[in-house]
């Protein structure tokens, strides 16, 4: 039971791995495509989604420890929530005229 159970998860990493990467894909391909169209080809696609890949797995293997990507995500967002967000809602809420 506890081989299937181990099975069963690593299945299910690899199936939602190329949901989690498909976001940075996507990102880096419009800003870049939309700037330059002409790089807009299939060997530059797999190019960038082979890089994509490669990046998380050089933070896998270097930074083994998930604690410590989960506080940096974690301050940063905390930051921004804290000190940036509130202005940005203020600056969108003021009236333009005065």
């Amino acid at each position: 039971i506890v081989v299937s159970g181990v099975g069963c998860m690593a299945f299910a990493v690899t199936m939602a791995f190329p949901l989690n990467i498909f976001p940075i894909r996507f990102a880096v391909e419009t800003a870049l495509f939309w700037k330059w169209p002409h790089l807009n080809t299939k060997a530059s696609r797999l190019l960038l989604g082979t890089a994509a890949v490669a990046a998380c797995l050089v933070v896998a293997i270097l930074l083994p420890e998930i604690n410590l990507i989960f506080e940096l995500i974690g301050a940063t967002t905390g930051s921004f929530v804290c000190f940036i967000g509130p202005g940005l809602l203020l600056l969108r809420l003021r009236p333009r005229g005065g």
